[in-house]
């Protein structure tokens, strides 16, 4: 009961207090200050600090992923005294690379430390001269980690691979969000740097390459992946799907051969179920890269056919056509000879075409997106 409701007040009385009155609030505040001194001296240490603190801290310089601290000012008995507190874990030498544990001492039993929900760490949730917040979750005898560091990052990442290949680092530390081990529902997202001709994969750190697929398992075939665009992949368990904006498909033909004034694909069917919006030519392979300078997976562009020596001028004359409707795509290359041009400039800077070899065997993929 509180003191209030025991004294008796004269404004509630609305008449003088009696002697015996005064006496029993005095008895009454009396009692409340010793009960109140007792339960502060039980609280306290000889020097002040508190017996049972809510928040106490600690530093471990331990092996990564195996932390043993002390409590400054509290000494746990039993797990049981951990309940209800907050503990401040700063390692002093090493983050987690992979699943952790926790010895408080002087108990000995390492409890595991999970993210909230006890989902498993992700390396670098716990990062070096950084105070990790925990408590301790008694029910299932684990450490509960509240401030995961990879809550704090974004997940962009720029690839460092090749062609049908990609990897992205994580390192220096702290670095982005990678997990122990690719589990559903990871996501990233990632600034391609080559465009993929065939079926891709997708390296997250340390961790193995995993195939990426459109839908639940197809393998990508080409131009799915366009150089220097960002794209985001889901983990599904198995693959990395790669999520394309909602009521965009894409469309990729097989490999052509660019043959000179002909006719490579003629009213063939898509099945993006409507005119494509976006039509691209891209390099697959070549056997002579001549003056051109195109790496296979770059984008070809309209190409201009060129005279009969290197000072003639460029005739604009697109060699690589793409037409398409709702249903059908024609492909026609147009080149009325083995030779185009690109411009080049002299010493002198002047521009001119210089010719290069056309060569018949490069091969070419279609990729039409709507």
């Amino acid at each position: 009961m509180p003191v209030s409701d025991t004294l008796l007040l004269r404004s509630e009385k609305a008449a003088p207090l009696t002697n015996a009155e005064v006496d029993n609030n005095f008895s009454v505040l009396r009692d409340f200050s010793d009960a109140l001194e007792a339960r502060v001296d039980a609280s306290l240490n000889e020097d002040g600090s508190l017996v049972s603190p809510l928040v106490v801290g600690g530093t471990s310089a331990t092996g990564s992923d195996a932390y043993v601290t002390a409590l400054d000012g509290f000494t746990p008995s039993t797990e049981a005294d951990l309940v209800g507190k907050v503990i401040l874990l700063k390692p002093t030498d090493f983050g987690n690379t992979t699943a952790a544990t926790l010895i408080v001492s002087p108990l000995l039993t390492a409890r595991a430390i999970v993210r909230p929900g006890g989902v498993a760490l992700n390396k670098g949730d716990i990062i070096v001269n950084q105070p990790a917040v925990l408590i301790f979750d008694a029910t299932n005898t684990k450490f509960v980690l509240l401030n995961p560091a990879t809550n704090l990052r974004a997940n962009h990442y720029a690839d460092s691979g090749s062609v049908n290949a990609l990897v992205v680092a994580t390192s220096p530390s702290p670095p982005f969000a990678e997990p122990v081990a690719y589990y559903a529902g990871y996501s990233l997202r990632v600034k391609v740097t080559n465009t993929n001709t065939g079926a891709t994969t997708l390296k997250v750190g340390d961790l193995a390459a995993v195939a990426v697929v459109r839908g639940s398992s197809t393998a990508l075939s080409g131009g799915e992946l366009v150089a220097g665009q960002i794209y985001d992949f889901v983990h599904d368990g198995t693959s990395f799907q790669l999520l394309t904006e909602r009521g965009v498909l894409t469309f990729t033909s097989s490999d052509l051969t660019l043959v000179r004034n002909t006719v490579l694909v003629s009213a063939a069917a898509h099945s993006l179920g409507a005119a494509p919006k976006v039509m691209q030519v891209f390099l697959v392979s070549k056997a002579n890269n001549g003056a051109s300078g195109y790496a296979v997976g770059d984008i070809i562009p309209a190409w201009c056919a060129y005279g009969t020596d290197d000072q003639s001028a460029v005739r604009p004359f697109p060699t690589i056509s793409v037409t398409a409707s709702a249903t059908t795509y024609t492909v026609c290359c147009g080149l009325d000879n083995d030779y185009y041009g690109i411009q080049k400039k002299d010493s002198s800077g002047h521009v001119f075409v210089s010719r290069a070899n056309f060569i018949l065997d490069w091969n070419v993929r279609v990729v039409l997106t709507r």
